[in-house]
């Protein structure tokens, strides 16, 4: 079962222009020429990233049809073609305190108004969830008075399976942000006019360079290229420079732990992972404070 964004995603590459022609094909008499011939396609178009994903979302298809024998398919056709491109390249970089002042300083848009854009990185950086999951959150998930954010069930990307419910505690610096937001009808705390009527990573991707050229060009630090998943990385890595045992950590961020301890250990760590956030959050307010001239 894959989480609502996953398959909005494998939706969109699936049932684009690029495998019209294989939509039209029987299933079971797809052959991998035709496949290399729609990944051909892609990749004449220069996007080398999507020629990959194109692949993975295709396969993952006839992976699930195969022991089934859906619509009469006996075979990945998929299975036999090499990876095109290696993706392992870019540096998994996190943000020191510097570069966090540096870029995210400026919480509004100009005008007093609250930059959704500005909110959802702070969101990310100070709870450590995934970009996706932050920009798709829902009003009806999130107790400002309690400091909750309570992801349902699914909401979440995991492999092989349904992801579980995960509780994320909301420090004081978050709470403050998102009351600045103001409430959409759609229900979205980030709301967008597109078909999926929230903002996406890609979305924020853009603004996230946009701004950081923008604050470059006042400033005299130099922050090198970074990305929304790399603000969860900033998370992570600072909690452990923190301190915060690795256990806590990976319960905050949401990982799962199929070692056997990790099997056996039920605990959630709530308290731990709300005393973590709560002293994050305060370095992060302590930042702004700096930037802002009020410290």
């Amino acid at each position: 079962t894959l989480a609502p964004r996953t398959a909005r995603e494998y939706e969109r590459v699936l049932m684009g222009g690029d495998f019209a022609a294989l939509r039209k094909l029987p299933a079971a008499d797809i052959t991998d020429y035709q496949v290399a011939e729609a990944l051909n396609r892609i990749e004449k178009r220069g996007k080398k990233v999507m020629v990959n994903r194109s692949q993975s979302y295709l396969s993952a298809v006839f992976r699930w049809a195969t022991p089934r024998r859906h619509a009469r398919v006996v075979s990945n056709p998929v299975r036999g073609l090499p990876h095109r491109f290696n993706e392992g390249g870019r540096e998994k970089r996190f943000l020191t305190m510097p570069e966090i002042q540096a870029v995210f300083g400026r919480l509004d848009s100009g005008g007093g108004a609250p930059d959704w854009a500005a909110v959802a990185m702070w969101v990310i950086l100070a709870t450590g969830q995934r970009p996706g999951g932050v920009l798709e959150v829902r009003w009806e998930h999130i107790d400002l008075k309690e400091g909750k954010w309570a992801i349902p069930r699914g909401h979440r990307k995991k492999a092989g399976g349904t992801s579980p419910p995960h509780d994320v505690p909301l420090s004081p610096l978050v709470v403050e942000f998102l009351h600045q937001l103001p409430r959409s009808r759609c229900g979205f705390v980030f709301p967008s006019k597109g078909k999926v009527r929230h903002k996406t990573t890609t979305d924020l991707n853009r603004r996230i360079q946009r701004r950081r050229t923008a604050d470059l060009k006042a400033s005299s630090e130099v922050v090198g290229h970074f990305t929304p998943h790399d603000l969860r990385r900033t998370c992570s890595t600072h909690l452990h420079r923190m301190g915060v045992p690795r256990q806590v950590v990976e319960k905050t961020l949401g990982h799962g732990d199929a070692s056997v301890a990790g099997i056996y250990d039920r605990y959630a760590y709530w308290d731990e992972r709300r005393e973590a956030l709560d002293s994050w959050g305060a370095e992060l307010e302590t930042c702004l404070q700096e930037v802002s001239g009020l410290g």
